[in-house]
């Protein structure tokens, strides 16, 4: 099946509407970026955007349903029980002088000058109708085809990331895009372009604009990925952990990618496990507090700076578990009972009480056994 005829498949019902009823009335009408990105690479499409040459007062005058939802020319429009579409109008950014957003932005009717200004290849997709003055083709979904001026579906198919024109431009324009690179890289292991790979190290100490919030969310988004190895050692290799986590890039190990990617495999007892996987990440800083601190930085929920600082000291507790276990069978492998019972020792605790600890020592007598 091709792109076009995959997209078009893929295309939910009141997107399809949403497209059909704006080309009615006579505007572009095109679905843009991350949906195609993810049809097109085989996966399960999340968030379906829609981008024409209507300005958002025209958009609200054709879709009563119609609501502004920023600044920047989108328009969120409900589908009766449906989620809400974003639709934008087609625009240029203008300067950033804070490198997270632009000043400005102006409204253009070209859809190939909005293509220009996204961040990676891969994202700078669209499919539907324009006005290219051929009467036979009035269904944006039927009749709908695929513009991809940057080459994106090819670099899918190549397991490459490239930007959208200069690299350092676009990571100028929003320092976020660095830590979206490592990202993308994680979720659909793609190997970023040597250019672009250039630039986040030129440009690494831009992250310093970011809130604490916004890249919290980035480092959560790569550890739920496929492969989240893929993406932490990005941040490592090119200079961002260094600027939006100190403490752990100057405490880096070199197996920490392969630790978090054995967390949560597929057919292992804890998956999916993304605070297993922020445990992993975390695990070269030696310091609770000091891991604490950088979780509070990234703006994490209370519950999970908690949960975080629980796992590290069952952690401590089953090192220190296996040490008196092994020693209490020499040249012997402790088993599960040996490591519950010098568990809940060290914990001060009765072997009854232990059941916090159970979820992690099925989990190393596990692995231990296999050893």
């Amino acid at each position: 099946m091709s792109a076009e005829a995959a997209v078009r498949a893929a295309i939910p019902a009141d997107v399809a509407e949403l497209l059909r009823r704006l080309r009615a009335a006579g505007f572009a009408s095109y679905v843009v970026g991350g949906a195609l990105r993810d049809v097109i690479a085989g996966r399960p499409p999340v968030d379906w955007d829609l981008a024409t040459d209507a300005t958002p007062d025209k958009l609200r005058a054709l879709f009563s349903e119609a609501r502004c939802e920023n600044r920047f020319g989108t328009v969120g429009i409900a589908s009766g029980d449906g989620p809400v579409r974003e639709v934008t109008t087609f625009r240029v950014d203008g300067p950033s002088s804070d490198a997270r957003r632009p000043d400005g932005v102006r409204f253009i009717g070209d859809l190939r000058g909005d293509l220009d200004r996204r961040d990676f290849t891969v994202n700078a997709i669209a499919f539907g109708l324009g006005h290219d003055g051929d009467t036979d083709k009035n269904d944006p979904v039927a009749d709908g085809v695929l513009v991809d001026p940057h080459g994106g579906a090819e670099d899918l198919a190549a397991n490459v990331l490239r930007a959208v024109g200069d690299p350092d431009a676009r990571f100028r324009e929003d320092a976020l895009r660095m830590l979206r690179a490592a990202r993308f890289a994680a979720r659909f292991n793609l190997k970023i372009d040597p250019r672009a790979a250039a630039a986040i190290r030129r440009d690494a100490n831009l992250a310093a604009s970011l809130s604490g919030e916004r890249v919290g969310a980035e480092i959560e988004g790569i550890l739920a990925a496929a492969h989240p190895g893929v993406g932490v050692a990005i941040l490592q290799e090119l200079g961002i952990l260094a600027v939006i986590a100190p403490a752990l890039h100057a405490a880096w190990s070199d197996d920490v990618p392969a630790r978090i990617e054995a967390i949560g495999v597929p057919g292992s007892v804890d998956a999916p496990d993304p605070l297993g996987r922020l445990w992993a990440l975390l695990s070269p800083i030696g310091n609770d507090d000091e891991a604490a601190r950088l979780l509070a930085a990234w703006r994490r929920p209370r519950a999970t700076i908690a949960a975080l600082r629980a796992l590290r000291r069952i952690d401590a507790m089953l090192v220190a578990a296996m040490g008196r276990a092994s020693d209490a069978k020499p040249g012997g492998q402790p088993d599960a009972a040996d490591l519950r019972i010098s568990a809940a020792e060290e914990s001060g605790r009765s072997e009854e009480h232990t059941s916090e600890l159970q979820s992690r020592l099925h989990l190393v007598c596990r692995l231990l056994l296999e050893k």
